[in-house]
């Protein structure tokens, strides 16, 4: 009988992500056939597990929404200096989780699920998947500037940021980019000495922010769905 690892498990159930996971599990908040779960544990489609005295659906019923995150929010489950998260904007006792994040002050289009295998696909480095954002800037970029940026010869954390930087409007700019690290298109605009003073994500893979309003959120269609499970 096929066994998986109680962190994996957690983890393709939008539970928590695996580190997450085994803090909750030395917390003594989940439990595998009544008794509380070990480190490394393997269950079975045989075991019955709880998190906080609830028993957890293993095979629940998928679902994807897009979300406007609006500024001043915490792209989150929880946050430990009781800021606003964007789990606000929905049901409490759902196991849901952002895929990604986005910083406090930026806006745009997060997506939040509790498909956790199409999750950790969608951010593993190796996907590459496009994410973009509208950029605002303190100064205007001139056009040697702009070819530097697009010219790929940034390295964050000695690794290659390859982005596309296309100027829209005074010191307005739509910017591509093909990995998710912290604060990733803020420090490209460093190179430039440039400050970012307003982002927001208008893609993320195959979806779009559309005309959705700040806090508003809308479930994704199956083809919406499809296409993110099949873009690898």
């Amino acid at each position: 009988m096929k066994t998986v690892r109680i962190h994996k498990f957690l983890s393709q159930m939008g539970i928590a992500s695996r580190r997450k996971a085994e803090i909750l599990i030395n917390e003594k908040r989940i439990k595998i056939n009544g008794k509380f779960a070990q480190i490394g544990q393997k269950i079975s489609d045989l075991d019955v597990v709880e998190f906080d005295g609830q028993k957890i659906n293993k095979k629940p019923k998928i679902v994807w929404y897009a979300l406007n995150k609006p500024k001043n929010y915490i792209t989150s489950r929880t946050d430990l200096q009781n800021r606003p998260t964007i789990m606000e904007f929905f049901d409490k006792n759902s196991y849901l989780f952002p895929v990604g994040r986005l910083d406090f002050e930026t806006t745009g289009l997060i997506l939040v699920t509790n498909d956790g295998e199409t999750s950790n696909k969608l951010l593993h480095p190796s996907s590459k998947i496009q994410r973009t954002y509208l950029v605002k800037t303190d100064f205007n970029l001139n056009d040697e500037e702009i070819n530097f940026l697009n010219n790929n010869e940034i390295y964050l954390d000695n690794v290659k940021s390859v982005q596309k930087v296309q100027k829209v409007a005074s010191r307005t700019y739509i910017v591509k980019i093909w990995q998710g690290s912290n604060h990733h298109v803020k420090k490209i605009f460093i190179f430039v000495s440039k400050k970012v003073l307003m982002l927001r994500r208008l893609s993320f893979a195959t979806i779009e922010l559309g005309n959705l309003k700040p806090g508003e959120k809308r479930k994704l269609s199956q083809a919406e769905i499809f296409s993110l499970k099949n873009i690898f």
